[in-house]
């Protein structure tokens, strides 16, 4: 399907910089090691999240969707966030309504899973390996038990800011706003009707767009001007009830406009989606109180650190952790991208494919990664003020990012992403050997 084929489309354009492969390699790995801080565990990080304790916007990276270090660590830095009183909640590249499931789990709402197996077994939609895995459930359980003895208005949340779940939205939105007013479920649901008639196949809608004119932008927009014209009545009656509605319409609006635009071939498709990824965000941190909240989110490097550092910038890109230095403040967002030299990594040779433990080879010389493997380390700590002293690190380097799918057989061909390093990320965390992602038992997996 068509909205399924973009989830890195500019991976296979962009070309590695490598320039003197050789000479590029020895003065970045010189800079490297004079940067480098060696850490062995989770809570070598403590200096680290010192200096962005005043930052109140936290995004953490991954360079797959299918490594077990960025999961483990992400979570223990999460884990540690959130017993220093530095977080409200986690927002995951996942779908909303999935994520609901964890939500209710971890904040023990009276329907809620049993178990946090149970509740990721909720991430159906391929790949359900990025949430439905075993790394995942020991956060859930820990969330869920950290929440216990709190107030409910002060347990911390779990949530998805992603599109590709549309159709549950369509499906569970009508329902939902049922839950609060008859009025609104029929409104909610004329506002839906238009796209749900190409629920499953999107690349449907695509042509009919570019061949018959269809535009199911109207209702939903409609639908979302309602929403906001009534938005403190709503908020009264049930404040978080108002939120899952509202975001369901909104994910709605989102992947419409991201299936309409793919016909461009340019940036906007991509560009919805981020814009959706921020706003999400955005959402959660006015629900939980513009002056207090804190917030976490997990997502790619390629979405968390700053488009502008990237080729994808001079594309016309845009991505979540550009979208937040410009809205909050370069001061107050901290983006944490992860990276490793080689190991193993669960992925698909293509879209729906069936997942597999794949390989990563040796990188490229003349990238990051390849300078990586010159340092005496096997895991260190970077940060970016340090490595903005450094002119090795001035120039673009090639920066691996593995997708959901992806062929080792391939990189050349376009898995390292133009980067300037320090202008990307506020710290970087490298691991020299990454093992795979565990799955849950075949649910969500495949």
């Amino acid at each position: 399907m068509l909205h399924r084929a973009l989830g890195m489309p500019w991976l296979l354009t962009f070309a590695v910089v490598a320039g003197s492969a050789a000479s590029v390699r020895a003065d970045v790995a010189d800079a490297l090691r004079e940067i480098a801080q060696p850490i062995e565990k989770v809570e070598d990080v403590t200096p680290l999240l010192e200096k962005i304790k005043d930052r109140r916007h936290v995004l953490l990276g991954e360079a797959s969707h299918g490594t077990h270090e960025y999961y483990v660590w992400r979570a223990g830095i999460s884990r540690m966030l959130i017993e220093k009183g530095r977080a409200n909640f986690i927002a995951v590249e996942g779908d909303w309504d999935a994520a609901r499931h964890v939500h209710r789990y971890i904040t023990h709402h009276e329907d809620a899973a049993d178990s946090a197996r149970e509740a990721l077994a909720n991430f159906t939609r391929w790949p359900g390996w990025l949430w439905a895995n075993e790394e995942m459930v020991e956060l859930v359980e820990w969330m869920r038990e950290y929440n216990e003895e709190r107030d409910a208005e002060k347990r911390v949340g779990f949530y998805g800011i992603d599109i590709y779940g549309y159709e549950r939205s369509l499906e569970q939105g009508p329902g939902k706003a049922g839950a609060l007013d008859e009025a609104l479920k029929e409104k909610m649901a004329e506002g839906f009707s238009c796209l749900a008639r190409y629920a499953g196949d999107p690349q449907a809608y695509v042509m009919a767009t570019a061949r018959e004119g269809v535009d199911c932008s109207t209702s939903i927009r409609e639908l979302v001007e309602t929403l906001r014209e009534d938005a403190e009545s709503w908020r009264e009656r049930d404040r978080a009830q108002f939120l899952n509605i509202k975001q369901h319409a909104m994910v709605v609006k989102s992947a419409e406009a991201h299936f309409r635009t793919a016909i461009r071939q340019d940036a906007e498709s991509w560009n919805v989606r981020a814009r959706h990824f921020f706003d999400t965000y955005r959402r959660l941190i006015d629900f939980y109180g513009e002056d207090e909240a804190r917030g976490i989110v997990w997502a790619h490097n390629t979405h968390i650190g700053d488009a502008r550092a990237t080729q994808m910038g001079d594309m016309g890109m845009l991505n979540i952790g550009q979208l937040a230095r410009q809205h909050y403040g370069q001061d107050h967002v901290a983006a944490i991208g992860f990276g490793t030299v080689r190991g193993t990594v669960i992925a698909a040779l293509q879209w729906e494919g069936p997942r597999q433990t794949m390989t990563i080879p040796d990188p490229i010389a003349g990238t990051l990664e390849a300078a990586f493997d010159q340092i005496e380390r096997d895991q260190a700590m970077f940060w970016m003020e340090d490595a903005k002293e450094k002119e090795a690190f001035s120039r673009r380097l090639g920066h691996r990012a593995v997708g959901v799918t992806y062929n080792p057989r391939q990189e050349r061909q376009g898995n390292f992403v133009p980067t300037v390093w320090p202008e990307r990320y506020d710290a970087f965390i490298f691991f020299r050997e990454t093992k795979a992602l565990s799955p849950l038992a075949e649910k969500g997996g495949d």
